[in-house]
């Protein structure tokens, strides 16, 4: 942590700390605030953008879901009618689903991957030094954050879809094999 050395009674600096009679330390948080606001707003950003991706990431599984179970009303028909329960029925689409959700995170994660190590070899996304202090932009995996990230996208997404199936359960077998 960087630390400011000033002369408490006035603004005059002193090269030298031998004499450093009077002198207080001070954090860069105590000298610039502003600047460890801004970090903070910008930590909650990314909590924000990730909320709003799990949440469109949920709803469009859900619809794929209600797709999924719509196109699949015969089976649950005749599966109702040979004495399936709704437990058995929820359970299975959740499987399906948690079966899709996790192939499209594998290839998002291999992409990401791929990107990832394009920019740490290549350095193809550049930043103007003089505006960012740094010429290229910096990146930094870590491999827990990513399955944790990974974990809890799956996680929320299998409990948002836990609704839709309770269409699935509700099927009527006389109407859902005549639907076809």
């Amino acid at each position: 942590m960087a630390v400011a050395l000033e002369e408490a009674g006035g603004g005059a600096r002193v090269d030298s700390l031998a004499r450093g009679m009077g002198y207080e330390v001070r954090t860069l948080e105590e000298i610039a605030p502003g600047v460890f606001d801004w970090l903070e707003l910008l930590d909650m950003n990314v909590w924000i953008i990730l909320v709003l991706l799990v949440t469109v990431a949920g709803f469009n599984m859900a619809s794929g879901l209600l797709i999924l179970i719509l196109d699949k009303s015969a089976m649950i028909g005749t599966l109702k009618a040979l004495g399936c329960r709704d437990v058995s029925l929820q359970v299975l689409f959740l499987r399906v689903a948690a079966g899709l959700v996790g192939r499209g995170m594998l290839w998002g994660n291999a992409l990401a991957g791929v990107l990832a190590g394009v920019q740490v070899c290549f350095e193809v996304v550049t930043l103007d030094a003089e505006v960012y202090y740094m010429s290229t932009v910096p990146l930094s995996v870590n491999a827990w954050d990513v399955l944790a990230l990974n974990a809890g996208v799956m996680v929320v997404t299998v409990l948002m879809l836990v609704a839709p199936t309770f269409l699935a359960s509700r099927a009527d077998p006389v109407r859902s094999m005549k639907f076809e």
